[in-house]
Parts: C-alpha cells; sequence; structure tokens
C-alpha cells in the first residue's frame, strides 16, 4: 500500500541544516519505499538555521549582508542594519511623538523635523579607513549600510547593504532653505542639495563631536550624548531570505 510520508525535521546542529535532514530522510524511505510519496516540510524554531527553513517554505534565495558595528551601545544594543546617525538625525528621532506617529506614520518624522530646524551644528571630525579628513561643521553625520527607509525613499544614495562598506553623509544644513535643498536631494534625486551634503564611504569610521551629540541605531535613540563613535563593517554577517 502506497502512503503519503510527512517528514519535518529541525536541523541536526553541527551535522546537517534541517533541509539537508529533510532531503537524506526523504532519500532514505525512497530507498525502501520507493512508490511512497513523501513531503519535505523542515522546521526551525527561530534560532540557527531558521533562514533555511525559510528559503525553502517561500522558495526564497539565502542573501548575507553586512552589519555595522559600533564601538558604543545605544539601549544595550552595538549593532545596526540600516543606519546610524549623530546630531540632528538623532534628535528627531528622539522628538518623535509615538502615539502621531501610529496614527499619521511618516509625516510624524516630518512634523519632528520642522519642530528641530534650528538644531545647532557642531564640529565633527571623520578618520575614514584610517585617513583624517579634518573637522567640519555640520547638523548631524549619517552612517549608512542601506541607504533606503522606504522602498521609494532613499536617504543616501548609492548605499548598498552587501558591498562591505558603509556610506557616510555629512550634512550641512542650516538654514529652512538648506534643509529644502537636502530634502529636494532625497526626494527628487538631484544634485541640487550635493552643497549641503558631503559623502564618503569607508570600512571603517571614526567619528568624534565638540559637544557631544545623541547617537541612533536604526532609530533608537541613546539616552545619553556621546562625544564619538567608531564603527566598522562586519561584512556578510548577517544572512537573510529575498524573494
Amino acid at each position: 500500500m502506497r502512503v503519503r510520508v510527512l517528514i519535518c525535521p529541525d536541523k541536526f546542529a553541527g551535522t546537517l541544516t534541517a533541509p539537508e535532514a529533510a532531503a537524506a530522510i526523504a532519500a532514505g524511505w525512497h530507498d525502501t519505499a520507493p512508490d511512497d510519496t513523501t513531503v519535505e516540510r523542515p522546521l526551525a524554531d527561530g534560532g540557527p538555521g531558521f533562514v533555511d527553513v525559510l528559503a525553502v517554505a517561500l522558495g526564497g534565495r539565502r542573501r548575507p549582508v553586512d552589519v555595522g558595528v559600533g564601538d558604543v551601545a545605544v539601549n544595550g544594543v552595538s549593532t545596526f542594519l540600516v543606519m546610524a546617525g549623530l546630531g540632528f538625525d538623532a534628535a528627531m528621532l528622539a522628538g518623535t511623538d509615538p502615539a502621531f506617529k501610529r496614527k499619521h506614520g511618516s509625516l510624524a518624522y516630518v512634523r519632528s523635523g520642522l519642530n528641530e530646524l534650528r538644531y545647532p551644528q557642531d564640529s565633527y571630525r571623520l578618520t575614514i579607513d584610517g585617513a583624517d579628513q579634518g573637522e567640519r561643521r555640520a547638523s548631524c553625520v549619517l552612517l549608512a549600510n542601506v541607504g533606503h527607509v522606504r522602498r521609494d525613499l532613499a536617504v543616501v544614495h548609492g548605499a548598498r547593504p552587501d558591498d562591505g562598506r558603509l556610506d557616510v553623509a555629512v550634512i550641512r544644513a542650516r538654514s529652512l532653505g538648506d534643509w529644502v535643498q537636502v530634502a529636494a536631494r532625497i526626494v527628487l534625486r538631484r544634485r541640487w542639495g550635493d552643497v549641503r551634503v558631503e559623502t564618503f564611504t569607508a570600512s571603517r569610521v571614526e567619528l568624534s563631536s565638540g559637544t557631544g551629540q545623541r547617537l541612533e541605531y536604526d532609530g533608537e535613540v541613546g539616552a545619553e550624548p556621546v562625544t564619538g563613535v567608531t564603527v566598522q563593517v562586519a561584512p556578510g554577517a548577517l544572512t537573510v531570505c529575498v524573494p
């Protein structure tokens, strides 16, 4: 009598991933019962091997991506996947009203940003891959591993999560007109605002500020100002499942 067999193993740690284990069990079953039907549904509990299972279940592919690692922790976390920021960026995020954000979404950031338009500039010193770039006055410095904060909105153009580099944006806007130029550069993808934005790429960035600024990783803002942070890239440190 032919049977239908559902095969749902977890990983064999250090030996086989869950998909490999399911395939091995199915192969062994067919060796003795070649007419039976096997259905492979590997399992995972959310720990190591979870991405392998997702790739099988969803038909996706595994893609290694970089992770930014800082020497200063923000709320107990010293890594980020999308972006880190020092200065205006962190102040804007810290000033966002959670209730307004739940109701109006991204408009909450616009509202908070308008409230921070007079945020004072600071003196920042950058060292890019060991090369001192000197000091410059700026409103904030962004360290981007991923340029897009939404599919249609690239804050830092050209940043890729798999190139082993961080894209550094030093934003020197002060007045409303300056911020309009920066916004046009982001939204319209034009070079009009380049005069207010200076960019670098690096695998390691040492950043210090003259007076101390709040630091954010992926939208989480530290409670206390910091006078400096060193961030480097961990290439391919995280594997994600993509369609």
